[in-house]
């Protein structure tokens, strides 16, 4: 058991992960040494803090996946390869200014209450976490994501859309990275979920504030106004980390409760459910 006053090392000194069948590119990831003092509150322990910064090249190859996926465009196509030629380019232009990085607190799982967490003091109600068993995980992540402050496109309306696209497959694809190194944090292996986010899934997108309050997001350079975060290709939300896919299978319905699908933005989201 841990005490109030303990405390744990973080060690997060270039540790680096390979390619899985998971996630199809290799992850660079990189940290700082840190002390991070363990707490109980409230039955909920927290473990660690994980600060933890992604290389760019090392996403390269995934967020390209997920610009084609959410684009439609295909290189080997006549009709489409000039487009991508330019949406190439437009990610030329963006590199300098990619830089991926997160910050994840880990807590067990008596966070896990009802059909919702509760962390610090604050709920977060999630009616789909109502048919999780709570015996089945392992540990419970808060995070935030950003992959940093993108320059605007106002002169070129084709430039900005490539641009936007671009920062949602960043963003996708760090997301991703981040899985991977959570999942290498145990030392038998592990299935980390995807995100369960304020806004999505039946989660109240007002939650976003009080997620802030148990992660920093601050420190990372992000922040929360008025509900929405800056810089814009930022998230931030809940992972979950069980032996095996099998135990978090609610998740395979997580659709159903996902108030952004009812418009046209299911073709945009990484986690949608493919036919």
């Amino acid at each position: 058991m841990l005490f109030k006053h303990q405390i744990i090392p973080l060690i997060l000194n270039k540790i680096k992960i390979f390619p899985s069948e998971d996630f199809k590119t290799g992850v660079m990831l990189y940290g700082r040494d840190k002390i991070q003092e363990s707490e109980i509150i409230k039955g909920e322990i927290t473990i660690m803090k994980h600060l933890v910064h992604i290389t760019q090249n090392e996403i390269d190859v995934a967020a390209e996946n997920y610009f084609r996926d959410i684009s439609g465009l295909k290189i080997n196509k006549p009709d489409s390869s000039r487009m991508y030629e330019d949406a190439d380019a437009v990610r030329d232009k963006l590199r300098e200014y990619i830089k991926p990085k997160a910050l994840a607190r880990s807590f067990s799982r008596e966070a896990l209450r009802g059909n919702g967490l509760h962390i610090e003091g604050h709920s977060f109600p999630c009616h789909i976490l109502a048919g999780l068993e709570k015996e089945s995980v392992l540990a419970v992540y808060a995070f935030v994501l950003t992959v940093g402050e993108l320059p605007k496109f106002d002169q070129s309306i084709i430039e900005a859309l490539y641009a936007d696209l671009w920062g949602t497959a960043y963003i996708n694809a760090a997301g991703d990275a981040l899985r991977l190194y959570l999942r290498g944090q145990h030392a038998e292996p592990v299935y980390v979920s995807a995100p369960i986010s304020p806004g999505f899934y039946d989660m109240d997108i007002k939650k976003i504030s009080e997620l802030f309050q148990i992660v920093n997001g601050n420190e990372i350079g992000v922040y929360e106004q008025g509900f929405m975060m800056n810089p814009l290709k930022s998230c931030a939300g809940f992972y979950f980390a069980a032996e095996n896919e099998s135990r978090l299978k609610f998740l395979n319905e997580r659709c159903l409760y996902c108030h952004r699908g009812s418009g046209g933005g299911c073709v945009f989201c990484c986690h949608r459910q493919k036919t």
